[in-house]
């Protein structure tokens, strides 16, 4: 699918993508008394993000702060419960994502192609943070972003990593296979920590980042990041 000249993203639909493998589903056949099938019964399986962030970026790679935004956000709007099996006639059957659901999703798009040159990234992130947390700490409001690579050995264990899913950490690592690409998907939002102006503190990405670090591929990840908070958060 190619981009339009005024199109930097192209927004998704369940037709879109119907052929792609990003949503896939089981069914089985309901016969009737003399072994007809009539109709398919089935359940969604899974959501396969990356192929979804390929479909709306034509790229498997994140390279700067609207390709971060976009993913996180996606990730986030977009869950199994969110996506109904049906009954296509002739057919073994299909899925339905949500209307209202691809509206808010496509909204968010429209608004990246908007801003396209990613100079004005505020916004974005603070989205990002509220659809996370359901807040912004103050010292976080207003603030400018950049997307930098961060070692790994300068980003600060945080406490947060203590509770993280095992399962999702595997899954960031099969991605990093699925994709051939080390590091995708493992961009992470931090701040330089105002206590020692040198190490990074993470904000959101501890799975991301104990996939880095447990798949020994990579010594440095991708971060947005916020350098000077001018304080402790």
């Amino acid at each position: 699918m190619a981009k339009s000249k005024k199109e930097f993203y192209n927004k998704i639909s369940n037709d879109s993508l119907k052929y792609n493998g990003a949503i896939t589903f089981t069914s089985k056949a309901i016969y009737d008394t003399i072994g007809k099938s009539i109709y398919y019964e089935g359940e969604i399986t899974d959501i396969n993000y990356l192929k979804i962030y390929e479909a709306v970026s034509n790229k498997l790679t994140i390279n700067n702060i609207n390709d971060y935004c976009l993913d996180r956000f996606v990730r986030k709007t977009l869950s199994k419960d969110k996506v109904k099996f049906y009954n296509e006639p002739g057919y073994y059957g299909g899925f339905l994502i949500d209307q209202g659901v691809l509206d808010i999703i496509n909204g968010f798009i429209a608004h990246l192609n908007i801003n396209k040159d990613g100079k004005d990234n505020t916004l974005h992130i603070e989205t990002i943070l509220i659809q996370e947390y359901g807040y912004i700490l103050p010292k976080l409001k207003n603030k400018q972003w950049t997307f930098t690579k961060v070692k790994l050995d300068k980003i600060e264990p945080y406490e947060g990593m203590k509770h993280v899913n095992q399962d999702i950490i595997e899954k960031y690592i099969e991605d990093m296979g699925k994709a051939n690409k080390k590091d995708y998907n493992l961009t992470c939002l931090g701040c330089l920590s105002s206590s020692t102006l040198i190490n990074y503190r993470l904000i959101d990405g501890y799975h991301r980042y104990c996939a880095a670090v447990q798949s020994g591929l990579v010594k440095e990840i991708d971060v947005v990041c916020c350098n000077e908070l001018g304080g402790e958060l």
